[in-house]
């Protein structure tokens, strides 16, 4: 659960930058758009839909992707804060030793 929490504080440090993101559902279906919102389930509101490959996102522009359903999330390569990353696991590390 702690390691849900991890993730979501690093993808709503992305909200701010309207960054885009690819979500791999569990059906091989991608999204890719804009976060607008994540919470500690891992749910994510993209907006800006882009690369709809499927009929069935053709229409969209906006999308509500229940964390349950995510396979992988895809981030571009300037969007990663490594040192945030590495910072906010070495502090969930320490918690856990003590």
């Amino acid at each position: 659960m702690a390691e849900r929490q991890l993730f979501a504080s690093f993808f709503r440090t992305l909200l701010d930058k309207n960054a885009v993101i690819t979500v791999e559902l569990k059906n091989d279906v991608k999204i890719k758009g804009k976060i607008t919102y994540v919470d500690g389930n891992m749910n994510f509101n993209l907006v800006d839909i882009q690369d709809q490959e499927t009929v069935q996102l053709a229409n969209f522009k906006n999308c509500f992707i229940r964390g349950s359903s995510v396979r992988y999330v895809h981030l571009e390569k300037e969007d990663i804060d490594v040192e945030l990353i590495q910072e906010a696991c070495l502090k969930e590390f320490k918690e856990k030793q003590q």
